[in-house]
């Protein structure tokens, strides 16, 4: 990674092309964490495996670190993090032809602030989010169900 940091959320994921067969791209996605100011990040990089190459994509729209998050289909889903109930999707696809592209901030919430979730894909649409880390700035963190 090109920016350091701790408490840096990661996930791996496929992008298929519908046209080449032969394209498949695997990628770890590196996204929020602290930086070395003690604050919290709104970075995202991207290191292509067959490549041995990181790059940075689109920033967050909210910086978070502990934060989740899955591929599914064409999209990097970030949820959560210290603090945090909001929901980012990126476009992965789009951003392979487009030069400028960002995060989404979805409409959608989770029930609470939550980081550290543990996060299974349950169907090609769906995923199982699995406890994590709840508690506002002045609580302590408080394991989920």
């Amino acid at each position: 990674m090109s920016v350091a940091r701790s408490k840096v959320g990661l996930c791996v994921g496929e992008l298929k092309s519908e046209t080449n067969t032969m394209f498949q791209k695997t990628c770890v996605y590196a996204f929020g964490g602290i930086g070395k100011d003690k604050q919290a990040l709104k970075t995202v990089e991207q290191f292509n495996v067959k490549a041995n190459v990181w790059r940075g994509i689109a920033n967050l729209n909210i910086a978070r670190s502990s934060a989740s998050g899955s591929v599914m289909g064409d999209h990097l889903y970030v949820f959560g993090g210290t603090n945090e109930s909001t929901i980012e999707r990126f476009n992965l696809k789009s951003s392979m032809v487009k030069v400028v592209e960002q995060f989404e901030l979805l409409d959608v919430k989770l029930p609470l602030s939550a980081s550290e979730i543990g996060i299974i894909p349950f169907t090609d649409q769906e995923l199982i989010l699995i406890g994590g880390f709840g508690g506002a700035h002045n609580e302590k963190e408080r394991c989920l169900n």
